[in-house]
């Protein structure tokens, strides 16, 4: 049985601490970065995109290894050394940290980061479960080349302000969902001029009641 479930987690202003400062560690520190977290890597050297957030003062950094004896005082702890042991050690040290990831055993961590497509409004998502990395990267090809990504971008912007619309008007709460369900049919959103035919659809629903 899956004990996953998939959510957005917001992370702005969480305490986040990365042990390692590899390849793997940029891509973690990059995700939560630009998340609005604060970033503490602990490692004894940095890759040169790391060292250039560092310098930037985008991430604080203590350069130094790190004890299998630590106990760390943080929102999310990232294992993304080398070194197995370490990590198994560092996670029995540490259970009082709700969040641990180990990029080196995708079971054994609290989360798992997702491969995503990220429109105006909407995101798509996917994950191996830790199968396969390399495969997920060529999976977003196929998704790319087979949804048509822009349309349901364009579709979802439009159903936005239709929405506002629909939730403003005095129609019963009844009448309400009948509007909003047929707003999202295909034949609706495929209609020549689906923004008038929203105010006609309220206007037609409005006399009825």
């Amino acid at each position: 049985m899956n004990s996953l479930i998939h959510v957005s987690l917001k992370v702005k202003n969480k305490k986040v601490m990365i042990v390692g400062g590899g390849k793997i560690a940029e891509r973690q520190v990059k995700r939560f970065m630009n998340a609005g977290s604060s970033v503490l890597v602990i490692s004894p050297s940095l890759t040169e995109r790391l060292n250039h957030w560092w310098n930037q003062g985008n991430i604080q950094w203590q350069q130094r290894e790190v004890s299998s004896t630590e106990s760390f005082q943080c929102d999310i702890l990232c294992l993304v050394t080398n070194n197995h042991s370490l990590h198994h050690l560092l996670q029995l040290n540490n259970q009082h940290v709700s969040i641990i990831y180990r990029a080196d055993d995708y079971s054994l961590s609290d989360i798992g980061f997702m491969n995503k497509i990220e429109e105006k409004h909407f995101t798509v998502a996917w994950t191996t479960h830790g199968a396969s990395p390399i495969y997920a990267k060529i999976l977003k090809n196929d998704i790319e080349e087979r949804l048509p990504l822009r349309k349901y971008d364009s579709d979802l912007a439009f159903l936005e302000k239709a929405r506002n619309m629909i939730k403003e008007s005095t129609l019963s709460e009844n009448l309400k969902w009948e509007c909003l369900n047929e707003i999202c049919t295909k034949e609706f959103l495929e209609s020549e001029n689906r923004s008038e035919n929203v105010h006609k659809l309220l206007l037609s629903l409005q006399a009825k009641h």
